[in-house]
């Protein structure tokens, strides 16, 4: 895969005379493919996938962000929550409400905790409702 890469970009610089050239080539060429990366990004962070488990879900999310971070693009905390709370199914939405509703905003790892909290409510009621009586 390396090889492959060098190869491609020695083909991009190959007849170009000055460095100024060949640096202006490369940026253009690593630029499109980070506008590329940022872009797929931010369209899987917009619409995480829902089937998975809590933690996997949060996981998923933490890891776009932090690869978005990585190039460049920077999500703030309340990017970062809406995208958590708009994955949530109908279940959630007086969690969702409540979480809106408070005027000192909440860290990431605080409506992480809470969403774990909540799910495991969740659980446990589900549980309780299924015991035979």
């Amino acid at each position: 895969m390396l090889a492959s890469m060098i190869t491609s970009l020695l083909t991009k610089i190959m007849y170009l005379n000055t460095t100024k050239e060949i640096w202006t080539r490369l940026n253009i060429y690593f630029s499109s493919h980070t506008i590329a990366q940022i872009k797929k990004l931010c369209i899987l962070l917009k619409n995480p996938k829902k089937d998975r488990t809590v933690t996997t879900y949060l996981l998923d999310i933490k890891k776009m962000v932090n690869s978005l971070a990585a190039i460049g693009a920077l999500v703030c905390t309340e990017e970062h929550i809406e995208v958590i709370l708009d994955g949530l199914s109908d279940d959630y939405d007086p969690f969702v409400t409540s979480i809106l509703s408070r005027t000192d905003p909440y860290t990431v790892k605080e409506i992480e905790v809470l969403f774990l909290t909540q799910k495991e409510l969740f659980n446990k009621h589900r549980m309780v409702n299924h015991l035979p009586i």
